[in-house]
Protein backbone atom coordinates (compact mmCIF):
# COMPACT_ATOMS: atom_id res chain seq x y z
CA UNK A 1 0.00 0.00 0.00
CA UNK A 2 2.56 2.69 1.01
CA UNK A 3 4.36 1.95 -2.70
CA UNK A 4 1.06 2.67 -4.44
CA UNK A 5 0.72 5.61 -2.51
CA UNK A 6 4.26 6.79 -3.21
CA UNK A 7 3.77 6.43 -6.90
CA UNK A 8 0.52 8.36 -6.83
CA UNK A 9 3.07 11.45 -5.10
CA UNK A 10 5.29 10.91 -7.56
CA UNK A 11 3.50 11.08 -10.57
CA UNK A 12 2.16 14.65 -10.67
CA UNK A 13 5.75 15.48 -10.32
CA UNK A 14 6.88 13.70 -13.64
CA UNK A 15 4.47 14.92 -16.10
CA UNK A 16 4.98 18.69 -14.87
CA UNK A 17 8.64 17.89 -16.11
CA UNK A 18 7.59 17.28 -19.24
CA UNK A 19 5.91 20.67 -20.37
CA UNK A 20 5.68 22.16 -24.06
CA UNK A 21 8.34 24.98 -22.83
CA UNK A 22 11.13 22.67 -22.38
CA UNK A 23 12.99 21.96 -24.96
CA UNK A 24 13.63 18.04 -26.05
CA UNK A 25 16.14 16.53 -28.08
CA UNK A 26 14.88 15.17 -31.59
CA UNK A 27 14.87 11.12 -31.47
CA UNK A 28 16.08 9.06 -34.55
CA UNK A 29 19.10 9.49 -36.52
CA UNK A 30 21.01 12.75 -37.12
CA UNK A 31 20.68 14.47 -40.12
CA UNK A 32 23.59 15.70 -42.10
CA UNK A 33 23.59 18.66 -44.71
CA UNK A 34 24.02 17.58 -48.30
CA UNK A 35 26.29 20.28 -49.53
CA UNK A 36 28.03 18.43 -52.87
CA UNK A 37 27.66 20.42 -56.41
CA UNK A 38 24.08 20.61 -57.57
CA UNK A 39 24.09 19.35 -61.23
CA UNK A 40 23.79 22.08 -63.90
CA UNK A 41 19.87 19.97 -64.55
CA UNK A 42 19.09 21.02 -61.11
CA UNK A 43 20.20 24.93 -61.82
CA UNK A 44 17.16 27.40 -62.55
CA UNK A 45 17.96 29.11 -65.99
CA UNK A 46 20.76 31.78 -66.10
CA UNK A 47 23.12 30.00 -63.91
CA UNK A 48 25.66 26.75 -64.99
CA UNK A 49 28.06 24.53 -62.84
CA UNK A 50 29.82 23.32 -66.02
CA UNK A 51 33.92 23.52 -65.39
CA UNK A 52 34.11 25.08 -69.21
CA UNK A 53 33.64 28.51 -70.08
CA UNK A 54 32.89 29.67 -73.61
CA UNK A 55 32.69 33.40 -72.67
CA UNK A 56 35.77 35.58 -74.07
CA UNK A 57 36.48 38.60 -72.15
CA UNK A 58 35.65 40.57 -75.13
CA UNK A 59 32.11 39.06 -75.74
CA UNK A 60 30.99 39.19 -72.14
CA UNK A 61 31.97 42.96 -71.84
CA UNK A 62 30.51 43.68 -75.03
CA UNK A 63 26.94 41.81 -74.24
CA UNK A 64 27.04 43.14 -70.52
CA UNK A 65 27.53 46.96 -72.03
CA UNK A 66 24.02 46.29 -74.48
CA UNK A 67 22.33 45.81 -71.28
CA UNK A 68 20.28 48.59 -70.06
CA UNK A 69 22.01 50.46 -66.86
CA UNK A 70 19.16 50.37 -64.89
CA UNK A 71 19.03 46.85 -62.86
CA UNK A 72 17.34 48.30 -59.68
CA UNK A 73 14.03 48.15 -62.07
CA UNK A 74 13.86 44.00 -61.57
CA UNK A 75 11.77 42.84 -59.08
CA UNK A 76 13.52 40.87 -56.20
CA UNK A 77 11.46 37.27 -55.29
CA UNK A 78 11.62 36.39 -51.96
CA UNK A 79 14.28 36.77 -49.24
CA UNK A 80 17.17 39.52 -50.25
CA UNK A 81 18.63 41.75 -53.06
CA UNK A 82 22.24 42.34 -53.72
CA UNK A 83 23.57 45.14 -55.73
CA UNK A 84 26.67 44.09 -57.90
CA UNK A 85 28.61 47.41 -58.75
CA UNK A 86 27.86 51.08 -57.29
CA UNK A 87 28.84 53.19 -60.48
CA UNK A 88 27.53 56.32 -58.76
CA UNK A 89 30.12 56.61 -55.92
CA UNK A 90 31.85 59.36 -55.31
CA UNK A 91 31.75 62.30 -57.58
CA UNK A 92 31.82 63.21 -61.40
CA UNK A 93 35.40 63.07 -61.76
CA UNK A 94 37.03 60.57 -63.89
CA UNK A 95 36.90 57.12 -62.71
CA UNK A 96 39.93 56.35 -60.84
CA UNK A 97 40.20 59.81 -59.61
CA UNK A 98 39.20 61.54 -56.82
CA UNK A 99 36.98 59.78 -54.39
CA UNK A 100 35.32 57.67 -57.15
CA UNK A 101 37.82 55.12 -56.52
CA UNK A 102 37.81 51.07 -58.15
CA UNK A 103 37.11 50.22 -54.51
CA UNK A 104 34.02 52.50 -54.28
CA UNK A 105 32.44 51.65 -57.91
CA UNK A 106 33.24 47.74 -58.11
CA UNK A 107 31.31 46.18 -54.48
CA UNK A 108 28.28 44.29 -53.25
CA UNK A 109 26.07 45.84 -51.45
CA UNK A 110 24.80 45.02 -49.21
CA UNK A 111 28.20 42.85 -48.32
CA UNK A 112 26.00 40.41 -46.08
CA UNK A 113 22.39 39.21 -46.35
CA UNK A 114 20.53 36.49 -43.64
CA UNK A 115 17.77 34.80 -44.95
CA UNK A 116 16.08 31.50 -44.25
CA UNK A 117 16.45 28.39 -45.95
CA UNK A 118 13.78 28.25 -49.20
CA UNK A 119 14.18 31.63 -49.96
CA UNK A 120 15.45 33.75 -52.83
CA UNK A 121 18.42 35.94 -53.29
CA UNK A 122 18.21 38.23 -56.11
CA UNK A 123 21.91 39.71 -57.53
CA UNK A 124 21.11 43.23 -59.36
CA UNK A 125 23.63 43.60 -61.75
CA UNK A 126 25.40 46.79 -63.23
CA UNK A 127 27.36 45.62 -66.72
CA UNK A 128 30.69 44.27 -65.99
CA UNK A 129 29.84 41.88 -63.29
CA UNK A 130 29.33 38.34 -63.24
CA UNK A 131 27.87 36.39 -60.03
CA UNK A 132 29.67 32.98 -58.66
CA UNK A 133 28.33 31.01 -55.68
CA UNK A 134 30.31 28.95 -53.75
CA UNK A 135 29.69 25.87 -50.88
CA UNK A 136 29.20 26.18 -47.21
CA UNK A 137 32.35 27.19 -45.40
CA UNK A 138 34.57 27.59 -48.38
CA UNK A 139 36.70 31.37 -48.00
CA UNK A 140 37.63 33.82 -50.75
CA UNK A 141 41.37 32.41 -50.12
CA UNK A 142 40.54 28.55 -50.94
CA UNK A 143 39.87 30.08 -54.45
CA UNK A 144 42.47 29.36 -57.07
CA UNK A 145 42.64 31.91 -59.96
CA UNK A 146 45.89 30.89 -62.31
CA UNK A 147 48.30 34.51 -63.32
CA UNK A 148 46.07 36.44 -66.33
CA UNK A 149 43.20 34.84 -65.92
CA UNK A 150 39.90 37.42 -66.86
CA UNK A 151 37.22 35.35 -65.21
CA UNK A 152 37.32 33.23 -61.87
CA UNK A 153 36.85 29.87 -62.83
CA UNK A 154 37.76 27.43 -59.92
CA UNK A 155 34.98 24.89 -60.21
CA UNK A 156 36.06 22.99 -57.18
CA UNK A 157 34.72 24.42 -54.65
CA UNK A 158 31.87 26.36 -56.85
CA UNK A 159 28.15 25.59 -56.50
CA UNK A 160 26.74 27.99 -59.28
CA UNK A 161 28.37 30.63 -61.87
CA UNK A 162 26.07 33.16 -64.07
CA UNK A 163 26.06 31.38 -67.20
CA UNK A 164 25.26 34.82 -69.22
CA UNK A 165 25.02 38.62 -68.80
CA UNK A 166 22.14 39.84 -67.09
CA UNK A 167 20.68 42.97 -65.34
CA UNK A 168 19.22 39.92 -62.96
CA UNK A 169 19.53 37.06 -61.85
CA UNK A 170 18.14 34.85 -58.83
CA UNK A 171 19.29 31.91 -56.79
CA UNK A 172 16.70 29.85 -54.14
CA UNK A 173 19.43 28.39 -51.56
CA UNK A 174 17.70 25.18 -49.88
CA UNK A 175 20.68 23.75 -47.36
CA UNK A 176 21.42 26.37 -44.74
CA UNK A 177 25.26 27.12 -44.51
CA UNK A 178 27.56 30.25 -45.01
CA UNK A 179 27.70 30.77 -48.73
CA UNK A 180 30.30 32.91 -50.42
CA UNK A 181 29.62 35.07 -53.47
CA UNK A 182 31.70 36.50 -55.19
CA UNK A 183 32.11 39.22 -58.40
CA UNK A 184 33.74 36.04 -60.95
CA UNK A 185 35.67 38.79 -63.09
CA UNK A 186 39.26 38.46 -61.50
CA UNK A 187 40.04 42.03 -61.12
CA UNK A 188 37.10 43.16 -59.22
CA UNK A 189 37.56 40.00 -56.72
CA UNK A 190 41.74 40.31 -56.85
CA UNK A 191 42.04 43.91 -56.54
CA UNK A 192 39.25 45.13 -55.29
CA UNK A 193 37.76 42.50 -52.39
CA UNK A 194 34.66 42.23 -54.52
CA UNK A 195 32.70 39.40 -52.47
CA UNK A 196 30.36 38.62 -49.89
CA UNK A 197 28.15 35.90 -48.12
CA UNK A 198 24.73 34.75 -47.71
CA UNK A 199 23.93 33.07 -45.05
CA UNK A 200 21.10 30.44 -45.02
CA UNK A 201 18.85 29.86 -41.59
Amino acid sequence: MRRFFALLLVTPLLASCSDAVTPVAPSGPVRTLDVSPLGESSLSPGWTESALDNWTPDAWTLAASQLAESPLQSAPGTGAVMLFGNPLAGTDYPPGSHDQSFHGVDRIIPDAVVMDVGQTVTFQLYPGHRVAIYKPGVRPEDLVVPPGAFFVLDPTHRLALQAFPAPAISFTFAVPGRYLVICAISRHFLQSNMYGWIIVR
